[in-house]
């Protein structure tokens, strides 16, 4: 699978460590989502929401050229969640 950046692909979680997700995209590639590209706000235990084998939808934000290593984002592929602001307010 060739990929390139901005791309939205889906591939299945090789590894969970507290810095990120490891998502496998195809047989020789594979990716990273950092912590700060999960979701909006504080992961406080990746592995409660996300379990190894699982598939999942995320979007190709960089490739280096020299390591080829590809950083995704699962962030970019969620829908944005708007909070009513009459809501929060006392």
């Amino acid at each position: 699978m060739q990929v390139k950046i901005g791309d939205i692909v889906e591939g299945k979680i090789s590894g969970i460590r507290q810095y990120g997700i490891f998502v496998r995209l195809d047989s020789k590639r594979e990716g990273l989502i950092h912590i700060s590209e999960i979701h909006g706000g504080y992961v406080k235990d990746i592995g409660r929401e996300y379990q190894v084998g699982e598939t999942i939808k995320v979007q190709v934000l960089d490739i280096d050229p020299y390591s080829n290593q590809i950083s995704l984002s699962r962030r970019a592929v969620l829908p944005e969640v708007h909070l009513d602001v009459q809501f929060c307010q006392k």
